[in-house]
């Protein structure tokens, strides 16, 4: 049995369920955590300072920000954050947004 499903308060429940996302992103990014942590940190920053980063707002929230800067990490598998920060520009500029942003997993082997 999962443990989500017998835990009836919501507000426990939401917040393993980001842990759990929290985790399954990381693992999704392999070799590219770390560059992947850096990367989400400052697009947080850069989104705050310019008051687009809250859900309950409408905008993208802490976990729409993962997804896109894993998937970036996933298509540049190479770059170091600088680089990574660049291509997340460049991608998402340019990005047909009728087609979701996904992250994959990666081949057998590659997270090691």
């Amino acid at each position: 049995m999962d443990l989500l499903t017998t835990i009836k308060d919501e507000q426990s429940r939401t917040s393993l369920l980001g842990r759990k996302n929290n985790l399954m992103i990381l693992e999704l990014t392999g070799k590219q955590a770390e560059n992947f942590k850096e990367t989400l940190r400052v697009v947080k920053v850069w989104a705050k300072n310019r008051g687009i980063s809250s859900n309950a707002m409408g905008y993208l929230g802490g976990i729409s920000w993962a997804i896109l800067v894993a998937k970036i990490c996933q298509i540049f598998p190479n770059h170091k954050p600088a680089k990574l920060l660049y291509e997340f520009f460049l991608v998402y500029s340019i990005w047909n947004w009728k087609v979701p942003v996904r992250i994959t997993p990666l081949p057998a082997g590659a997270s090691t």
